[in-house]
C-alpha cells in the first residue's frame, strides 16, 4: 500500500460526466457528420451576391443538418456549409462558405455556423484526396490551369468524368488519391503538371514544449484514426467539454493536450482505442523559448504556476524534493527529456503537468507527491477586496467567480436560494446587491454567487481571508459536540437496521486497473479524492446502496471505533481484489498534533483517526475511500481517505478530509448541481 499523488482534498464527482468511457455505439451506428465541420459559434454568413443558393428547414439536432449537407440531400447545389438557428431550431445550408467571394460574415447570438472542413482549411490529411481548398498555384509559384480548360495541355480530367471531385477552376486537387498530394496542369506549356505546396495538417502549425498550447488543424492520430470531436460524448464519454474548458481550445476535433500529456493527443472514433497521440511537428528552440519566457515569475506563483521558476525545493510540510532525474525512492515517468520544457532542474518544485499548482516528488519513500502550497500567490487580494470569517458580511463589488465567469443577479436568483437550500433563513436581502459576491447561507469557504452557465450554476469568488484574520469560519469542531447521525432511526428488519453491508463503497477502475475507492452517497455522485476520476451512473439495489453524510459541523467522539475501506495494497501483497477494512480509533485534533510533533498541522478541515494494531490503515489504490463510523445505528462517512500523508505508519495517526466540515458545501452542490 504505497502511497498515490495530490493534495489531500475532496472531489465530488458527478457519475455521468467524466472518465473516458466507451459507449455502446449499437448495431451499425454512423459515424457522426458533424466530425466533417469546422464550428464557428454565434456567427452566420450574409451573401452579398444574390446568385449563392441557400435552402432552409426546421429539423432538431445539428447532426441531422451536417447529415444533409454532407450527402447534399435534398439539396439543388452543391453544400458547403450550414448555420443553426438554436431558438428556432431550423437549418440553413448554403452554396458558400466564408471563403466565397460576395460573402460576409456577421456575428449573430442566435447561429453557430458549420463549415466543411475540406473547403476551408488549407492543410492536408495523408494524400490530400479529399482537399477542397482555393491554392491555385504549384510548388514553383506556376498558376493552375483551368479544370475545365484544353489550353495549353489537353488532359481527361473534366468535372464531369470527375463527379464528387470538385474540379472546380483552376484549384489544386487529387482527384485519384495519388502519393504526393494536390496537383493541377500548368499554365505554363513547359511543364505539363505539379503538385501543389500544400502542408500536412500536423506540419501546419507546430507546437511548443509539450504542446499545451497547440491550437492547430490536425484531427487524426499518429496511427491515422480520426479524432473524435470534444464537443461530442460519442463513441467515448470525457470529462474535456468546450463549455467547461473555455482556455483550452478545444475545437471541432482538433488534436490537444489539457492535461500535461507529453504531447497532444484525442479521443479517437475507434471505440476500441479511448485516445491516442498525435504527430505534431515541434517549434525550433528560439520559438520555444520566446514564448516560455513571458509566463516565468520565480518568487511567485500566477494562475496554476506553470510558469513557476524559483527554487523552492520542499513541500508545504517540510518535506524535500526528490530530483526530477531521479528515480529514487519514486519511480516516475515526468523527467527532463520527457518535458524538456518545463524547466525540471534539480528538485525544484513545478507544475509540469497542469496540476492546481507547483509541486514535487518527496524523498520520503512513504509520500509520493507533495504540492508546494507555500510558494505566495503573485495575485494576492487587497486588503479593500477580503473578508473577515466565512465572509457573511461581505460588501465589496466583486462580481466574478473564480472560473471567470460573470455573476448573475441576486434578484434572479431568489428562489432558488431559498427552494435548494430548504433550511436556510430568510436570505437577508438587503446584503443582495446586484450581482456582486455573497454569503447569504454562512458557507464556511467564503463568498459565491450564481452564474448564467447551466453546468456551473454557482461558485465561489476569487477573494482571500483579510491577512491576520482570526475570525473563526466555522464553530471549533473539536469543542461543540453535535452528533453526526440524526436520531431519527432506520426503518429495521427484525430489530436489525437494514443498512448492515458495504454496498456504497466503490472502485475506481481505469483500464481494468484499480486506482482510487470512493463512497456513494447519491446515485449520480461519489465521494472521493480530488485525484480520482470516476464514471458511470450507479443503479440501486439490494447491493447497491448510499451512504450517509454527517450533520454539517458535527464532532466524533476521541476514541470512537471507526473504519477504513479500500482494496489497495496490504504491504505484503499487491491488490488481490478483495475489499478490506481496517479498525481505527478516533484521534482528537489536539493530541494528533502532538504525535506528529509539528511536522504537520492538522487543521479543522482535517480529522485524525490512529491504528488498533500496528501497520493498519489506508494506503495507495486506497484514496478516496471512506472512515465510517457508526452514531445513532447509522453508518456516517465521516472522512476521505487522501494521499500524502503517509502509509500506515507507526505512532502516526492517519489524517483524513474532514467531511463534516463540507457537509453543507456537497449538500449545496447535490440541490443544484444537476
Amino acid at each position: 500500500m504505497r502511497p498515490g499523488a495530490l493534495l489531500p482534498a475532496l472531489l465530488l464527482h458527478q457519475l455521468l460526466l467524466p472518465g473516458a468511457s466507451p459507449l455502446p455505439e449499437g448495431k451499425g451506428r454512423r459515424r457522426n457528420a458533424l466530425h466533417d465541420f469546422k464550428k464557428t459559434g454565434e456567427m452566420m454568413l450574409i451573401k452579398i451576391d444574390n446568385s449563392l443558393e441557400v435552402k432552409t428547414k426546421l429539423l432538431n439536432t445539428t447532426e441531422q443538418c451536417a447529415k444533409r449537407c454532407s450527402r447534399n440531400k435534398g439539396l439543388s447545389f452543391t453544400c458547403k456549409a450550414f448555420a443553426y438557428d438554436r431558438a428556432m431550431k431550423r437549418c440553413h445550408w448554403l452554396s458558400f462558405n466564408s471563403l466565397t467571394n460576395g460573402v460576409r460574415k456577421k456575428q449573430d447570438h442566435a447561429f453557430d455556423l458549420y463549415e466543411k472542413k475540406d473547403y476551408v482549411r488549407n492543410c492536408i490529411i495523408g494524400k490530400g484526396a479529399n482537399y477542397k481548398g482555393t491554392i491555385s498555384i504549384t510548388r514553383s509559384g506556376i498558376q493552375c490551369q483551368l479544370w475545365n480548360s484544353m489550353i495549353p495541355h489537353e488532359h481527361s480530367f473534366l468535372p464531369s468524368s470527375y463527379r464528387g471531385k470538385d474540379l472546380w477552376e483552376n484549384y489544386c486537387r487529387n482527384p485519384r488519391g495519388e502519393e504526393g498530394g494536390p496537383w493541377c496542369f500548368t499554365t505554363s506549356p513547359e511543364i505539363r503538371h505539379e503538385v501543389c505546396d500544400i502542408p500536412l495538417c500536423s506540419e501546419a502549425e507546430c507546437m511548443t514544449c509539450n504542446g499545451e498550447s497547440y491550437r492547430g488543424p490536425m484531427d487524426h492520430t499518429e496511427s491515422g484514426k480520426e479524432c473524435q470531436r470534444w464537443d461530442l460524448q460519442r463513441p467515448h464519454r470525457h470529462k474535456f467539454r468546450p463549455e467547461r474548458y473555455p482556455d483550452k481550445g478545444f475545437d471541432d476535433n482538433y488534436c490537444r493536450n489539457p492535461d500535461g500529456k507529453p504531447r497532444p493527443w484525442c479521443y479517437t472514433l475507434d471505440p476500441n482505442t479511448p485516445w491516442e497521440f498525435c504527430a505534431i511537428k515541434t517549434c525550433a528552440q528560439s520559438i520555444v523559448n520566446s514564448t516560455d519566457a513571458a509566463v516565468e515569475t520565480t518568487e511567485c506563483i500566477k494562475g496554476q504556476g506553470e510558469g513557476y521558476r524559483g527554487t523552492v525545493n520542499n513541500i508545504w510540510s517540510g518535506i524535500q524534493c526528490q530530483r526530477w532525474d531521479s528515480q529514487f525512492p519514486h519511480q516516475h515517468n515526468i523527467t527532463p527529456e520527457n518535458f524538456k520544457c518545463k524547466d525540471l532542474r534539480e528538485n525544484y518544485c513545478r507544475n509540469p503537468d497542469g496540476s492546481e499548482s507547483p509541486w514535487c516528488f518527496t524523498t520520503d519513500p512513504n509520500i509520493r507527491i507533495g504540492y508546494c502550497s507555500q510558494i505566495p500567490k503573485c495575485d494576492v487580494s487587497s486588503e479593500q477586496d477580503c473578508y473577515r470569517g466565512n465572509g457573511r458580511n461581505y460588501m465589496g463589488n466583486l462580481s466574478k467567480t473564480r472560473l471567470g465567469l460573470t455573476c448573475s443577479l441576486w434578484d434572479k436568483n431568489i428562489e432558488d436560494l431559498r427552494r435548494h437550500i430548504p433550511v436556510f433563513r430568510e436570505p437577508d436581502v438587503s446584503k443582495l446587491k446586484k450581482n456582486y459576491c455573497r454569503n447569504p447561507d454562512d458557507d464556511a469557504h467564503g463568498p459565491w454567487c450564481y452564474t448564467s452557465d447551466p453546468l456551473i450554476p454557482w461558485d465561489y469568488c476569487p477573494i482571500s481571508r483579510c491577512k491576520g484574520d482570526t475570525t473563526p469560519a466555522t464553530t471549533s469542531l473539536d469543542n461543540t459536540v453535535i452528533p453526526c447521525a440524526s436520531t431519527k432511526q432506520l426503518r429495521v428488519v427484525n430489530g436489525i437496521p437494514m443498512q448492515n453491508n458495504s454496498g456504497w463503497m466503490v472502485s475506481l477502475m481505469y483500464r481494468d486497473r484499480l486506482i482510487c475507492g470512493g463512497s456513494l452517497i447519491h446515485e449520480n455522485w461519489v465521494l472521493t479524492a480530488r485525484q480520482c476520476f470516476p464514471s458511470r451512473p450507479a443503479v440501486l439495489n439490494a447491493e447497491v446502496d448510499i451512504i450517509r453524510l454527517p450533520i454539517s459541523g458535527c464532532t466524533i467522539p476521541e476514541k470512537t471505533a471507526c473504519s477504513v475501506y479500500g482494496w489497495g495494497y496490504t504491504g505484503l501483497i499487491p491488490s488481490d481484489g478483495l475489499l478490506r477494512v481496517a479498525n481505527l480509533l478516533i484521534v482528537g485534533n489536539e493530541k494528533c498534533n502532538q504525535y506528529l510533533k509539528g511536522k504537520i498541522t492538522v487543521n479543522e478541515s482535517e480529522i485524525c483517526a490512529g491504528a488498533e494494531t500496528v501497520g493498519s490503515g489506508p494506503c495507495e489504490r486506497d484514496y478516496g475511500g471512506p472512515l465510517v463510523c457508526e452514531q445513532n445505528r447509522m453508518k456516517i462517512v465521516v472522512g476521505v481517505i487522501v494521499p500524502g500523508r503517509g502509509c500506515a505508519i507507526p505512532n502516526r495517526p492517519g489524517i483524513f478530509v474532514r467531511v463534516a466540515y463540507y457537509s453543507k458545501w456537497i449538500r449545496k452542490i447535490l440541490q443544484t448541481y444537476k
